[in-house]
């Protein structure tokens, strides 16, 4: 048994997700090289908890290698600072008069999308401008620059570093839109000359389009191993594995029901497998009868409605020792966060952003 499984099994905790900070850095690497090399800075994204890998943790992990962070919340920033992160980080949500005092006493930088964003700010916080090109979310229209010119200019007592977009299909191989955003871009930060940091380039785009890395890229689901596009790809190693553990082994009759409303009876007399872990860990209940789980060298099918907090799974004829480990999730097989998403219909970014608080991390 892996010895940070083992410890932690040991401290009562359920399950474990594995994080390798090694693989973090190499897909970080591969970034900055594919989108154009060493005068490029580089923001780790670590919102939403790193993606579920550790927001705190991934960051000391990676600060020497990146030259800022991402966050989502003021919260977040706060977070990182009082953890002894010192980089420049940028809250990309947007900001609010109630909150808009922590940008100054946590020397955090603010990301305006509204001209009323200029009137809140507290002299002395540094930002940056984003502009909506075309995601349709947030930031400012193209038409509206000359009122952000004017803006930048009527607040001299806080400081302007950065004008920024994000785009909406950098992934998609028909890149229509994409060039669209680009174009439109290109001819926006033209009027802020080159004293002001360039960024727009999110995962996708250092995946798979060229020269827009400008100033500074933003990497945020690829340093965790995953491929925008929903595949997976060999340039880039997945840093996560979840593992739990047997916490029953028992012995059923053919035709007996397992679980909440019997979705899964028993094709003949055999053993099934209970794990201690559930959807309030973040195992979606959608997973109930389709995932599959690895003990020892063998793979089993999980049975039977997905519970609060736990899974069956059904063993046939076999009864593994109730030490064994358990590999919910990881790797690039069956278990695979690409596997997870393509089962949940859905993406890796959420797989992994919802495992729950009642999982420990442990990072070799």
């Amino acid at each position: 048994m892996h010895q940070n499984l083992k410890s932690s099994f040991e401290q009562g905790w359920n399950s474990v997700a594995i994080v390798d900070t090694n693989a973090i850095l190499h897909n970080l690497r591969t970034l900055k090289t594919m989108s154009g090399g060493e005068d490029l800075k580089q923001m780790a994204v670590v919102k939403a908890n790193a993606y579920g890998h550790g927001a705190v943790d991934v960051a000391i992990a990676v600060r020497d290698q990146v030259q800022w962070f991402g966050v989502s919340s003021v919260r977040e920033g706060m977070e990182l600072r009082q953890a002894g992160i010192m980089k420049p980080i940028m809250v990309f949500g947007t900001p609010f008069s109630e909150s808009v005092r922590f940008y100054t006493e946590y020397g955090l930088t603010a990301v305006l999308s509204q001209l009323h964003h200029f009137d809140i700010l507290i002299p002395g916080t540094s930002y940056h401008i984003k502009f909506d090109t075309g995601m349709g979310r947030v930031g400012f229209r193209p038409e509206q620059l000359d009122d952000v010119l004017r803006a930048v200019e009527s607040r001299m007592d806080v400081h302007l570093g950065g004008v920024m977009t994000h785009f909406a299909s950098a992934e998609e191989s028909d890149a229509h839109v994409f060039d669209q955003q680009l174009s439109t871009f290109n001819s926006i930060r033209k009027s802020f000359g080159k004293q002001v940091m360039i960024h727009a380039a999110n995962s996708a785009a250092s995946l798979h389009q060229q020269g827009v890395g400008f100033d500074m890229i933003r990497s945020g689901v690829a340093m965790y191993g995953f491929d925008p596009r929903g595949n997976y790809n060999p340039a880039l190693k997945p840093a996560m594995e979840w593992y739990s553990r047997l916490a029953q082994v028992r012995f059923m009759r053919k035709g007996e029901g397992v679980s909440y409303s019997h979705s899964f009876h028993l094709p003949d007399d055999g053993y099934i497998g209970v794990i201690p872990v559930g959807y309030a860990d973040g195992l979606p209940r959608r997973l109930r009868n389709r995932l599959h789980v690895k003990i020892g060298d063998k793979v089993y099918p999980q049975v039977g409605n997905v519970t609060m907090d736990q899974i069956m799974v059904y063993l046939g004829q076999d009864q593994p020792d109730t030490s064994e480990p358990v590999l919910l999730m990881g790797g690039t097989s069956e278990h695979s966060v690409y596997r997870w998403a393509e089962l949940l219909e859905t993406i890796p970014y959420e797989v992994t952003s919802v495992i729950g608080n009642r999982v420990k991390r442990e990072y070799f």
